[in-house]
């Protein structure tokens, strides 16, 4: 289709000269073609990359999911046309995941309060309220208490009276009133971020065991990209496999898939033997749960402060 278009004789946004041949004006660098085409034309475009993207996508996610490794091997050899680069994958496929965990969840605190309406309140309360302790306080605890009733129990309690305080036990407070569904919001937001932040300290991770065998760290954080890419694709089809099932069994079973398969993943790409790619995977993946751990402890913290 590309090569049926219309060529121009001038630039029509610059007015210099342009040759048949000229697929760029050579001054201001806007694409030489007319874009006032046929309708079948446009249309038949349109086709041809929607079939392309679609191909590259499904190539893509098949190596992703069933070849571990083989994409960052592709990337590191040169060959980015046939796949979906690295970031813009991770971007795809991270919006599908928190898409899909926002409509789950929305659907399912909708759920829990329509089934709680005609309960008891104790009953009520259990499975649809957020519950976050501030020095052994929990957020039932402080739910609906005024400033004053705030500053007295934290003086009771024998915890400093000092604004922050003041200003966290008020944000806890409201956890389990209005600022429920803003705070969930906030922290699936949050998360969102801490994702992206994780991934170059897992590469970072990478790059301290392989930096022998690699030669820029870029080739860490492909991997990792990849890698993240993988988990945010495994939880999608989690939550998808939850509107059908029971999914408690794969629950289960994910710490074992991602073990998997980020060992074949580090055999593949930095094709070391078997016993030193066990010892290092496991290294690795303490070291990623011990920094997933601190980031979630920090997101929650900085979700409350900000909400």
């Amino acid at each position: 289709m590309t090569e049926n278009r219309q060529k121009l004789s001038s630039c029509p946004n610059c007015g210099s000269a342009l040759e048949h041949d000229d697929n760029f004006c050579h001054y201001c660098g806007q694409q030489n073609h007319d874009l006032r085409v046929p309708f079948r034309h446009l249309l038949l475009e349109a086709l041809e990359g929607f079939v392309h993207f679609d191909i590259k996508s499904f190539r893509t996610i098949f190596m992703l999911l069933f070849k571990p490794g083989s994409l960052t091997n592709e990337f590191k050899a040169g060959k980015r046309m046939l796949y979906v680069p690295p970031i813009r994958l991770y971007i795809f496929l991270s919006f599908i995941f928190f898409l899909l965990l926002s409509l789950v969840s929305g659907k399912h605190t909708s759920l829990l309060e329509t089934e709680a309406a005609g309960t008891t309140s104790e009953i009520k309360k259990a499975p649809n309220e957020l519950n976050i302790s501030f020095f052994n306080i929990d957020s039932h605890t402080l739910q609906g208490l005024s400033e004053t009733q705030i500053d007295s129990l934290l003086q009771t309690r024998g915890i400093e009276r000092s604004p922050f305080n003041k200003y966290m036990a008020k944000q806890v407070s409201r956890l389990n009133g209005e600022g429920r569904k803003e705070f969930i919001h906030r922290l699936l937001t949050g998360i969102s971020y801490m994702m992206f932040v994780l991934m170059p300290i897992f590469a970072l991770f990478l790059y301290l065991f392989y930096r022998k065998r690699v030669d820029y760290y870029i080739d860490c954080l492909v991997f990792s990209v990849h890698y993240h890419s993988f988990a945010f694709t495994l939880f999608t089809l989690y939550l998808l496999f939850g509107l059908l099932m029971d999914t408690g069994w794969l629950l289960l079973a994910l710490p074992a898939i991602f073990g998997v398969y980020c060992y074949l993943g580090l055999r593949a790409v930095f094709q070391q033997s078997w016993w030193r790619t066990i010892l290092k995977t496991i290294s690795i993946g303490i070291l990623h749960v011990v920094s997933i751990i601190v980031c979630i402890i920090l997101t929650v913290i900085v979700s409350v402060v900000l909400f």
